[in-house]
């Protein structure tokens, strides 16, 4: 467990950097997942693009959080194909 714990902080810290530097805004984080606000796009046509691709991420149309997708942390190739896909999608 705790090993599996090291690579879920791991990769969120990665995440997390790399999509920084792409404009997103993101909230801090302790959890297996992030709060992030995409810079370019409404954070519904960004999950509804990544879900014609396959690549599942959350949004609650809420007010508090409708700005924002839920990324959960997953695998680095998990996480490498989610970052990809952002950059295709623009």
């Amino acid at each position: 467990m705790e090993k599996n714990a090291a690579v879920v902080c791991a990769e969120r810290s990665r995440m997390t950097d790399i999509l920084v530097r792409r404009g997103f805004a993101v909230l801090p984080s302790r959890s297996n997942f992030i709060l992030a606000k995409p810079p370019a796009r409404s954070a519904r046509e960004l999950y509804l693009s990544l879900k014609e691709r396959g690549i599942f991420i959350r949004h609650f149309p809420v007010p508090r959080l409708k700005d924002f997708v839920r990324i959960t942390i997953g695998a680095r190739r998990e996480n490498d194909a989610l970052i990809s896909a952002i950059a295709d999608i623009g």
